[in-house]
């Protein structure tokens, strides 16, 4: 019986780790996808694209930010800070409002590079969770 209780709770453990992964690789094509999505925006507005396919870009990388806020925790958690701080550099990047025309490049590379950054972190965590699960 007790092998039977280790092998079920080994079978779950390695299940989760599964889940987990998937996750974090789905969260990693996300955060590209956005980030990709959104650079392609800001070269078509700064090239003047009718606005029709702006709005179609713009609601593109809006999807892809609901899809990542969703799988963000949104309880309190040890890590809130740091998962809010991610998602505030998300909306900055789309964000242009009272950013000067010439200064619009600087602004989608800045945001970007902090998006990145806190990426890797929230990404680096979250796989270090998943190998140190323990019961």
């Amino acid at each position: 019986m007790t092998v039977s209780i280790v092998a079920g709770r080994l079978s779950r453990r390695l299940k989760v780790s599964e889940f987990r992964q998937v996750w974090i690789n789905s969260l990693r094509d996300d955060i590209a996808s956005y980030l990709g999505v959104t650079q392609r925006r800001f070269h078509a507005a700064k090239m003047e694209e009718e606005q029709g396919k702006l709005f179609v870009m713009g609601n593109e990388a809006s999807v892809i930010l609901y899809r990542i806020k969703m799988r963000i925790n949104p309880n309190e958690n040890r890590h809130k800070e740091e998962d809010e701080a991610f998602i505030a550099a998300l909306e900055k990047i789309q964000t242009t409002d009272g950013v000067p025309e010439v200064q619009l490049e600087r602004h989608w590379a800045t945001a970007a590079a902090e998006i990145t950054l806190l990426a890797r972190k929230l990404l680096k965590r979250e796989w270090d969770t998943t190998k140190e699960f323990t019961w």
